[in-house]
């Protein structure tokens, strides 16, 4: 029998972009996927790291849209936690995903995350306020994932990435 993920539970505030600004970073799902999402920019190597988090933030805007527009998608529980435990072993193994892939790999994760955010918010609460505090709060993650993520491997090198990522999939999956 597999639990809910942690930052979806149903019972958390779903109704300003304040909550939504806060959601990415309190839930640990969400916030261990999108500083993989940076780190795992920055192991591309690419002239754009931009691209991934641009991925990322579009897969859950569509996500978000369909959850709120009140499409089911099965599976999305699991196929959140599937996706921390694997964008988690891709930076922990430091396995650079060519760009293309990667981006799509990123946007179907996202939809996944993004359709949980867009269902959990209540009929008589502004949808889209919040999904924007969510989509604003993933992009502040992210710039701050490439800003560590460049620092670290500056100050320590490459293996500092594998160890944030055994320590977001750990974290994550929780």
């Amino acid at each position: 029998m597999t639990l809910p993920a942690f930052a979806h539970t149903g019972q958390t505030m779903t109704s300003g972009w304040q909550e939504g600004l806060l959601h990415p970073v309190l839930g640990p799902d969400h916030l261990s996927t999108a500083m993989a999402v940076a780190f795992l920019a920055l192991q591309t190597r690419a002239r754009a790291p931009w691209l991934y988090p641009f991925s990322f933030v579009s897969g859950m805007a569509i996500g978000a849209w369909s959850g709120l527009e009140g499409l089911t998608l099965p599976g999305v529980e699991n196929g959140i936690l599937f996706s921390v435990i694997i964008l988690g072993l891709l930076v922990m193994i430091r396995q650079p995903i060519p760009i293309g892939p990667g981006c799509v790999l990123l946007a179907a994760f996202a939809l996944l995350h993004g359709h949980a955010h867009g269902s959990e918010v209540p009929a008589d609460a502004d949808g889209m306020i919040y999904v924007a505090g969510v989509l604003l709060g993933t992009l502040g993650i992210h710039l701050t994932g490439l800003c560590l993520g460049k620092l670290c491997m500056k100050q320590f090198g490459n293996i500092s990435l594998q160890l944030m990522g055994m320590l977001l999939l750990v974290y994550g999956s929780t």
